[in-house]
């Protein structure tokens, strides 16, 4: 999935349940990530930014349940939820510091 140029937030249960979704390529200068936004999205292995400092905020739970996610770049100074990877299994085997210095579960 690649998300344009002219899109600044990736709304609530936008993608939630999307099980075909393998990666997502986040274009524009997206600001926010809503709540669920891609949750239970089981098959999701990679998401990446191509302005990943003008990212702001990522909501509760909107990658949660992402079991095969081992890749996101996230700008240090994001204001990240604090179940917003819960049970991102693989992603906090790969040293997520969101996982594991904030003891994402």
């Amino acid at each position: 999935l690649i998300i344009g140029d002219g899109i600044t937030t990736v709304g609530s249960d936008a993608f939630k349940f999307s099980n075909s979704l393998r990666s997502m390529h986040i274009m524009g200068p997206v600001r926010s990530i809503g709540k669920w936004a891609v949750g239970y999205s089981d098959h999701l292995v990679e998401v990446g930014f191509a302005q990943p400092e003008v990212l702001e905020r990522i909501d509760e739970l909107a990658f949660s349940w992402n079991n095969h996610l081992v890749s996101i770049n996230i700008p240090q100074n994001a204001d990240i939820a604090e179940n917003a990877f819960k049970r991102c299994e693989k992603l906090k085997e790969q040293g997520c510091q969101y996982c594991k210095e904030q003891g994402r579960k």
